[in-house]
């Protein structure tokens, strides 16, 4: 192997998974659950707008009737008082009064209306409404996971295992659990997978990177800086992201050639 070349080695894929962790069946249940959810708020959000617009189409439909009603009522006004008959003229002015009062109190309904915040038509952009700022720049980048009714499910199931073991929403670190979840991630999945077998640093001249280094190298701990790109490890676009596997691998491999690793902690 060149001087300067570094292979990574990973975990067994078939390594028994780690106590609690949660069941095949378990998981495809919160799945369905959550599909069924995400299916019930839709048709629920659809319903709502259907009502919404009824609603909106009969308020407007309403202050047109009761306009023409008051232009009726001046017109009755107007040929009353022509004709010299102060009833009817009366009559017509308690009309264009009461048309007057109905057509302020609906018009005042319609501005309420036209000011409340509407709900977006993309059910993308609905989601991601009143959320967090990097949650609705997530959901902006992915809406796949909001419009499809299974992959909106396992974001869900996502979201809840980033919780359960302790990661607090909007960091790096929940995304990246969110993104190993629902598949976004395969490529670093399995360097993340659980394994209580007591590995030595180097075996057979590759460099095993255990899961807490393998997750620091890529959940933003540790990011490329200006001095990497003066080396030539990275481009000046790549400086404050992560520096990822590979070059965590690289770094390692340096450090143990100086002495600075024994055996896994």
């Amino acid at each position: 192997m060149a001087e300067d070349e570094v292979r990574i080695r990973i975990p067994d894929d078939d390594a028994p998974s780690a106590p609690g962790e949660t069941s095949a069946e378990i998981k495809a249940a919160t799945e369905r659950a959550n599909a069924e959810a995400a299916r019930a708020r839709q048709e629920t959000a659809q319903a709502r707008a259907i009502i919404e617009q009824n609603q909106t189409n009969q308020l407007l439909t309403g202050i047109s009737l009761v306009k023409a009603e008051a232009a009726n009522a001046r017109a009755a006004y107007r040929e009353a008082m022509e004709s010299g008959d102060f009833d009817k003229a009366a009559e017509a002015q308690e009309a264009i009064a009461t048309a007057a009062s109905r057509v302020h109190q609906l018009e005042s309904i319609r501005d309420y209306q036209a000011q409340r915040p509407q709900q977006p038509a993309d059910p993308v952009e609905a989601f991601a409404q009143g959320r967090t700022e990097a949650t609705a720049a997530w959901i902006r980048q992915h809406p796949q996971y909001i419009r499809d009714q299974q992959k909106f499910a396992r974001l869900q199931s996502g979201h809840y295992s980033a919780i359960a073991e302790g990661l607090t929403p909007d960091t790096p670190q929940y995304f990246a659990r969110v993104e190993r979840e629902i598949g976004l991630r395969k490529g670093e999945q399995q360097a993340v997978k659980r394994s209580n077998d007591p590995h030595t640093h180097v075996q057979g001249g590759s460099v095993y990177l255990p899961p807490g280094e393998a997750e620091r190298s890529r959940d933003g701990s540790l990011t490329w800086q200006r001095h990497d790109v003066k080396a030539g490890r990275c481009s000046a676009e790549q400086v404050g992201s992560p520096i990822g596997l590979e070059e965590m691998a690289r770094r390692k491999s340096f450090f143990l050639k100086q002495g600075a690793y024994d055996r896994l902690d």
